[in-house]
């Protein structure tokens, strides 16, 4: 059975037509294939001359890939969209299974087709478009905002098949049919992680530390991350010694600019980007405490990854990160004041710090990548008897 998988994403191409990506790796895309014996990837690309030793292959047996321009702007939205529907009608007679991941314009339009052609069709849902429009930036992303959102709630509504990252918030936001299969299901990678972490991470509670080293994941790039946000509270944190570490890709010209405007030079640190696991966990394992400031956030895949380690950490109060932290470590991203006075109870209280520290660690566990490989499975084996099914009533 031939699946057709739709996002947004921008893959890297090489000269040499390998295709490369962090968040798709090939091993991701198996997961897919391990259901369905071909895979097509529909999305964006960048063409490079190379990659970085670190970034995973995405290319391999059994994976092609479909790259088109972006049409998330409004020139090529105006000029493409109505190309791309007339090929992208052509393209689903060729596939049995089509799953899109929203948000996204692509997803989108594959979506709207496959209705005008009754396929059936399995969305993804990864994130709130509304949240992650008006939080990116200019005008006329805060004018578009409404508009994804009423797109993205039209195609889930009508899906067969749904998958949300979150347990309840995509949900209330991007409600299914009554009559769809829905499952919800974390696309976080999580190996499990033995008491021995927690015990480390107890102790390191328990010492003394001279400097307490705060840390965040985030694309530098991204603003709708939050990492300003982060930076102006922590020129006001006037009490005790400190560093903030920031783990990211993309430019950084920006963040740097604002370490400069809040004179935190020599307390800020851009760290270089650990692909591997080995690397990403030393970096957690040296943090005291962590923040994810994002003003937009599906189930934020690098928080999971912190709280496994038994890290206490600090969230703002959008999307569902709810589900992952409680209320007394959560702020509101338009009161920096919200983020300073939890970062000073947490850092001043040992008995804080460690009850957070156990709770993080034992919620993570939910996350664990065999439990959530085997309910992916079993509904993608539940989406593809569907398809057969309603090939069988048709014909």
């Amino acid at each position: 059975m031939k699946l057709l998988f739709v996002h947004d994403h921008i893959y890297k191409v090489t000269s040499d037509l390998n295709v490369y990506s962090y968040n798709f790796s090939y091993e991701i895309l198996n997961r897919y294939r391990a259901i369905f014996s071909e895979i097509t990837v529909l999305a964006r690309c960048e063409r490079v001359k190379q990659v970085a030793d670190d970034i995973p292959i995405s290319s391999g047996d059994g994976v092609e890939f479909l790259f088109l321009d972006s049409i998330s702007n409004i020139e090529s939205y105006f000029k493409k969209r109505a190309i791309y529907k007339r090929y992208i009608k052509e393209l689903l007679l060729n596939f049995d299974a089509i799953i899109v991941r929203v948000p996204s314009e692509f997803g989108i339009v594959v979506a709207k087709v496959a209705i005008e052609l009754d396929k059936i069709y399995l969305v993804e849902v990864v994130g709130c478009g509304w949240d992650s429009m008006i939080s990116y930036g200019g005008v006329v992303s805060k004018i578009y905002a409404p508009i994804l959102y009423l797109k993205m709630r039209f195609i889930v509504s009508k899906a067969t098949h749904i998958i949300y990252v979150s347990d309840s918030f995509l949900q209330s936001r991007y409600p299914p049919d009554d009559r769809a299969k829905v499952a919800s299901i974390s696309n976080v990678d999580l190996e499990d992680v033995d008491i021995s972490i927690l015990r480390y991470r107890q102790s390191k509670i328990e010492k003394e530390e001279s400097i307490l080293k705060i840390g965040t994941v985030a694309r530098l790039d991204m603003r709708y991350k939050g990492v300003d946000i982060a930076l102006k509270a922590l020129s006001c944190y006037d009490i005790g010694e400190f560093e903030y570490h920031i783990l990211g890709l993309g430019e950084r010209d920006y963040i740097d600019s604002l370490i400069v405007k809040y004179d935190l030079k020599g307390r800020v640190y851009i760290d270089s980007f650990c692909s591997d696991k080995d690397s990403l966990n030393r970096w957690i394992d040296e943090i005291d405490i962590y923040i994810q400031p994002s003003r937009a956030e599906g189930l934020s895949r690098a928080l999971i990854e912190v709280m496994s380690r038994g890290v206490p950490s600090i969230g703002s109060n959008v999307g569902a990160m709810g589900e992952l932290l409680d209320t007394n470590v959560l702020f509101d991203v338009k009161e920096s004041g919200e983020l300073i006075a939890i970062l000073k109870r947490l850092s001043f209280s040992k008995t804080f710090m460690l009850r957070e520290s156990k709770r993080n660690f034992y919620l993570a566990k939910r996350y664990n990548r065999d439990v959530l490989n085997q309910k992916r499975e079993s509904f993608l084996e539940s989406f593809k008897r569907d398809i057969f099914l309603s090939k069988a009533m048709d014909g």
